[in-house]
C-alpha cells in the first residue's frame, strides 16, 4: 500500500504554513522534499505531513525553523512531547479521559455520545467541560498531530462534543432576571476551529448570559459592526493551536482598534497561541473555563455598582 500524496496547496491547507515558506524551507533545510505531480506541482507523501504537522506545532510553542524543521520524525515526536507535556488538571483527568478515547477509536459514536451525556448530568454542564471535554480535547489533537489518529476520527470526535454540548446548553434551567452581559461569540478570519467556541458559549450560558454566535471565522470589521449593531458587552474569541501567536496578536489587536472602548475583548484557548496577546494586554485572556465563570460574576457585580451609582 502506498503513500497518499498531499499537493502543496493542500499542506498549506492542513498545517497553517505557508506555499512560500515550504518552498524557503525545500531550499534552506534541505526539507520538506516533493516530488513534482501533475503540472509540476509540488506534492508530499504522509510521512513528509506529519513532520510538517509536528514542526508547525513546535514554531507555535517558540521554537526557531532553525532548529526543528531539518529534524527527523523521532526527533521532532521528543520535542513536541517535551513540549506539550499536559496540566495538572489535564493529567488529573486522565483515568476519566482514557475510556472515553477507547470509545473514539473504537467508533462507538453513540457510547461516546451517551457517556459524555452522563458526565454532564452528573457533576453539571461547566464542570464536565472543565474536568472532562476540554483534557479529551487535548489529548485527541495530541494524538492527530502525532499520526496515532486518523483525521476522520478527530472530525468524529467534534461531531461527537458538539451534539452533547448543545443538549447539555438545551437542559440548562432558566435563569432569573438580572444584570447579564450580551457576549457576541466568533473566531477570527484565519482560525477554523470552533469546538472551543461551544465550549465557550456553554460557560456562558450556564452563567445566563445573552450570547450571538456567529459561527468561525467572521472577519474583523464585520465582527466589529456585528458587535456595534447588536449593542454587545463582551466580543469573545475562540483559539486553537492552528493559529500562531503573532497572527492571534495581530487579529485581536486590529479588532480592538475598530472596537468602541466600551466593548470588551475576552479572549481563550490555546495558551501558547495566546501568549502574545496577554503580555500586549489587548484582550482579557482566560486559560480555564473557572476563570470565565469568575470574570461574569465581576462583571455582574461592576454593573450593579456602576447603576447604583447612576
Amino acid at each position: 500500500m502506498t503513500d497518499q500524496v498531499h499537493t502543496i496547496a493542500e499542506v498549506a491547507l492542513d498545517t497553517g504554513i505557508q506555499k512560500d515558506t515550504l518552498r524557503v524551507w525545500e531550499r534552506r533545510y534541505g526539507f520538506p522534499v516533493p516530488v513534482r505531480g501533475a503540472g509540476e506541482e509540488r506534492e508530499y507523501d504522509d510521512v513528509q505531513l506529519t513532520r510538517l504537522r509536528l514542526i508547525k506545532r513546535l514554531l507555535d510553542s517558540g521554537m526557531r525553523a532553525g532548529q526543528v524543521v531539518a529534524q527527523p520524525l523521532e526527533a521532532l515526536n521528543g520535542l513536541v512531547l517535551a513540549a506539550c507535556q499536559p496540566s495538572a488538571a489535564h493529567a488529573a483527568a486522565d483515568d476519566a479521559v482514557k475510556p472515553l478515547l477507547m470509545l473514539l477509536l473504537q467508533h462507538q459514536r453513540k457510547n461516546l455520545h451517551d457517556s459524555l451525556m452522563v458526565y454532564i448530568e452528573t457533576i453539571g454542564l461547566g464542570q464536565a467541560i472543565e474536568d472532562i471535554v476540554s483534557p479529551m480535547a487535548a489529548r485527541v489533537g495530541e494524538l492527530w498531530m502525532h499520526g496515532e489518529l486518523a483525521l476522520y476520527e478527530e472530525h468524529l470526535f467534534t461531531s461527537v462534543v458538539q451534539s452533547v454540548l448543545l443538549q447539555g446548553m438545551a437542559q440548562l434551567p432558566l435563569q432569573g432576571a438580572g444584570e447579564s452581559p450580551k457576549v457576541v461569540l466568533t473566531t477570527l478570519n484565519h482560525e477554523p476551529h470552533a469546538l472551543g467556541l461551544l465550549m465557550a458559549e456553554c460557560m456562558f450560558a450556564q452563567m445566563g448570559c445573552d450570547r450571538i454566535s456567529l459561527g468561525p471565522k467572521t472577519p474583523a470589521v464585520d465582527l466589529a459592526q456585528a458587535a456595534r449593531v447588536m449593542q454587545a458587552d463582551i466580543v469573545a474569541l475562540s483559539f486553537s493551536s492552528h493559529t500562531s501567536p503573532k497572527a492571534a496578536l495581530l487579529g485581536v489587536t486590529h479588532l480592538r482598534d475598530l472596537l468602541p472602548s466600551h466593548i470588551a475583548i475576552w479572549a481563550g484557548g490555546s495558551p501558547s497561541t495566546l501568549s502574545q496577546v496577554k503580555r500586549a494586554n489587548v484582550a482579557r485572556v482566560f486559560g480555564v473555563a473557572r476563570e470565565l465563570l469568575d470574570a461574569v460574576t465581576q462583571w455582574r457585580q461592576d454593573a450593579l455598582r456602576s447603576n447604583d451609582q447612576a
